[in-house]
């Protein structure tokens, strides 16, 4: 499965995905669920009806080295923070 990188644009709702989708973050449950309920309940096709989550993957592996987050803390610097770590396993 090929992975997206940060920066290229998706845009969700004009087609369906030509490959699987696997959406990841870090502890990210409920964003996922308000993401799901500020569209209405409505999810593009072809995406899953969850997000994996990079906390319990390494909890499940016994993964134990997870540097702290970056400083200054901000959005991109937290999104790279995430990819790196799911690289990292």
């Amino acid at each position: 499965m090929k992975t997206l990188t940060l920066g290229k644009p998706i845009n969700l709702w004009d087609s369906e995905p030509t490959e699987p989708v696997e959406l990841w973050g870090y502890q990210c449950s409920i964003d996922y669920t308000i993401i799901r309920y500020l569209y209405g309940g409505n999810w593009p096709n072809g995406f899953p009806p969850y997000a994996k989550d990079v906390s319990q993957e390494c909890d499940r592996i016994g993964f134990t080295d997870i540097p702290l987050f970056p400083a200054p803390d901000t959005t991109i610097n937290r999104a790279l923070w995430i990819k790196d770590l799911y690289y990292s396993l």
